[in-house]
């Protein structure tokens, strides 16, 4: 698993870059941080597309006996189908842009301007937009392209589900209201 070990060196020196970034660099430094953070992400893209690495963890699934460490494994491996789906270019370009984005939220907020953040939020909402067309590969046509962001930080939750949650929620506390 040395690619493997390679991959989580790589994200962890990426993790820190941007804690140092967030913490302590200076305002000045923000535009080669946020440079050096899209460059560790492309390596990263790369290293998560190694056609060995994708084997060797469909070797460690097959011969997996640990329900835990074997849900782990293929979360690791959907990971991977996402990141496959992206082009290295946008993940460089969206590492580069939240970085940044970051930076110019705080300003914002500090002045109390959201016109210092305004831009800012919009090649967000642009890139972000981007990232769900490619997820949109790995999904069933017709489903929104919200699913596959909802995906990344809420696992198994698609829209319809949301909206019937809400409908359902929508219903108790329009009876609420009326009380």
């Amino acid at each position: 698993f040395e690619r493997a070990a390679d991959l989580s060196h790589l994200t962890s020196a990426y993790s820190l870059l941007y804690w140092d970034m967030e913490t302590s660099a200076s305002q000045g430094a923000m535009e080669w941080r946020a440079n050096t953070l899209g460059y560790f992400a492309g390596l990263a893209h790369e290293k998560t597309n190694d056609p060995e690495l994708l084997k060797q963890l469909k070797l460690a699934i097959e011969g997996e006996k640990d329900e835990q460490v074997l849900e782990c494994l293929k979360k690791d491996l959907k990971d991977i189908e996402k990141n496959k789906s992206i082009p290295e270019s946008l993940a460089i370009e969206l590492s580069k842009a939240q970085a940044l984005s970051h930076n110019a939220w705080a300003e914002a907020k500090n002045k109390n301007d959201f016109s210092l953040y305004a831009p800012h939020l919009k090649k967000m909402i642009t890139l972000s937009k981007e990232m769900a067309s490619c997820y949109q590969t790995l999904f069933p046509a017709n489903t929104s392209l919200y699913n596959g962001l909802l995906e990344e930080y809420s696992p198994g939750m698609t829209t319809e589900k949301i909206d019937l949650l809400f409908a359902d929620l929508r219903k108790e506390l329009v009876a609420l209201a009326k009380e």
